[in-house]
């Protein structure tokens, strides 16, 4: 007699640092590259066909099959050059996402909560910490940078490499995303702070940087930046906006 059986796993796992990266990373890999390689092995090998029978004097015409594994070899090495670039940032940013991940797994060590990777329509926040401190959103930038790579923000224009406002924007409507998310799901109002962090890079604020609603830190400083903060939040309401997140983040 079969008895039906179930997973034993009654929600699904939390989502982790860089995961919808590493999604994107296979979707390329999946959907592009191997799409591409597929059907040009596919001539390569009927063109190999006609070349034996051609040998062995067999009524074959191995030219033409030839042409088309030629051509579509040629296109596919031009169509995944692009795409193995664009592979290569994606892990640099799967990575960065990953080593800030690290990082605040330490703060779990402070009693706080850390999420990765919350999903919203048509984009993510890489990472959410709530503590007694306060509700943070931490957007991860992973950008190349040269030997000494410096980044001065003075509260209007992020400074270094290229100054993109969209950057401040970003962060801004992901923390404001998030509030309306944790109202919606517990029907109270708690201040969401944005932070934008720049693996690798040294990062200077100047006064008006310190005064700014975002704040631009390296990975390493955001321990002592969270740290310094005055409390906000009691145990109460950090458990209460860890389970709606949690369960937000399942469903």
């Amino acid at each position: 007699m079969n008895v039906k059986s179930t997973s034993p796993l009654k929600d699904k796992p939390l989502r982790q640092a860089g995961q919808s990266v590493q999604e994107r990373i296979d979707e390329l890999i999946d959907d592009g590259v191997m799409s591409y390689w597929f059907f040009s092995l596919f001539f390569a090998v009927l063109a190999l066909y006609e070349w034996v029978g051609w040998y062995w004097e067999l009524p074959r015409q191995p030219l033409i099959l030839s042409f088309f594994a030629i051509g579509l070899i040629g296109y596919s090495i031009f169509k995944t050059r692009s795409l193995v670039e664009r592979i290569r940032k994606l892990k640099q940013g799967r990575d960065g996402e990953r080593a800030v991940g690290q990082f605040l797994e330490l703060f779990r060590e402070d009693g706080c909560r850390v999420f990765h990777d919350i999903l919203g329509d048509g984009f993510n926040v890489d990472h959410v910490l709530v503590s007694e401190k306060g509700i943070f959103t931490i957007e991860t930038k992973t950008y190349s940078k040269p030997k000494d790579g410096r980044i001065k923000f003075d509260g209007k224009r992020i400074l270094g490499f290229a100054s993109d406002e969209k950057l401040l924007t970003q962060a801004r409507a992901q923390a404001s995303w998030l509030k309306n998310v944790v109202v919606e799901s517990t029907g109270r109002k708690f201040d969401v702070y944005p932070i934008i962090v720049f693996p690798g890079w040294f990062v200077e604020s100047t006064a008006g940087g310190l005064k700014s609603e975002v704040t631009i830190l390296n990975p390493r400083q955001l321990r002592g930046y969270i740290s310094s903060l005055s409390n906000a939040l009691v145990k109460e309401d950090q458990s209460l906006i860890a389970y709606h997140l949690s369960r937000y983040i399942r469903n």
